[in-house]
């Protein structure tokens, strides 16, 4: 379902217009068809030390998105606070997964004083080139209009005002643009070769599993398991599988963590489609250029 919110960067102005941004959340309900967005959507109140801002959560069957209002003209010092989880620059379907899918487990499990903001790291112009991310969402009909880009959403400027904490996943070193954002990274989630140094601010989870996914699957299953829905299975499923070459290649590192997650899940939903299924389509959909 589109969205018909229309998404505004944050800019470097003293004044910004009233405005409305529209972050997606997560996949909220194990209904197969999408049906109409609730017409009694919750009200959460997130209170800044220089205003308040009303955040509507809409619900329907896949997602969740926050609605920001403001009704007048707002000084950038009275920015929400913004907890962005950012996902690896090649945004393939495991770092998206990890993204979007960390940003909900926040949402649901931590106060509301934060805005927990999922930014796939690419351009808004470059998503339709990630093939097998773009065909996973539309199985679940998430609409790209629900998505946050990192061209959309000015990282620098809420850390400049003190108004960004940042989580990494599938990734655990900012680039040389990003370094200024450093102090602001509270936390990694990440399978790839440890590059930085620890640091008492910011806690590491770096396994070498093959998929990123399967260490936030295992954090939500350990902290939240009742947030693992059909939809939000069928995304854990499809990375993992994705990522681990269907589980029986002899060329890719398939861990024994891997395994486990991935059998965890599908005891939780027997009758989603097979591996083979399932990996068949996302590898046609991931060279499909057509």
């Amino acid at each position: 379902m589109e969205n018909q919110t229309t998404k505004e960067n944050f800019s470097g102005h003293e004044d910004f217009h009233s405005w409305e941004n529209t972050y997606f959340l997560g996949i909220i309900d194990s209904a197969e068809e999408l049906q109409a967005p609730t017409t009694n959507p919750q009200y959460v109140n997130v209170n800044d030390s220089k205003s308040e801002w009303n955040a509507t959560v809409q619900e329907n069957n896949f997602l969740i998105t926050f609605t920001l209002d403001t009704g007048a003209p707002i000084n950038k010092n009275d920015l929400p606070k913004v907890h962005a989880v950012l996902g690896d620059r090649e945004c393939d379907l495991d770092s998206a997964v990890s993204a979007l899918a960390y940003a909900y487990f926040l949402y649901k499990t931590h106060p509301a004083d934060d805005l927990y903001v999922p930014v796939l790291n690419i351009q808004r112009s470059e998503f339709l080139l990630h093939t097998e991310v773009v065909f996973m969402l539309q199985q679940l009909n998430i609409s790209d209009s629900s998505l946050i880009f990192r061209d959309e959403i000015d990282l620098h400027l809420l850390n400049r005002e003190g108004k960004l904490t940042l989580t990494l996943v599938d990734h655990n070193t900012l680039t040389s643009d990003d370094k200024v954002l450093e102090t602001a990274v509270v936390k990694i989630i990440d399978h790839h070769e440890q590059e930085r140094l620890h640091s008492a601010q910011c806690e590491i989870v770096l396994e070498p599993v093959r998929s990123c996914t399967t260490l936030i699957v295992s954090e939500i299953l350990q902290e939240a398991p009742e947030l693992l829905n059909q939809q939000l299975t069928h995304l854990f499923r499809g990375a993992i599988i994705l990522d681990c070459m269907n589980m029986t290649s002899e060329t890719v590192r398939v861990t024994k963590k891997d395994e486990e997650i991935l059998a965890a899940l599908e005891q939780r939903f027997p009758d989603l489609p097979t591996q083979q299924e399932v990996y068949d389509t996302l590898q046609q959909a991931k060279f499909d250029v057509s």
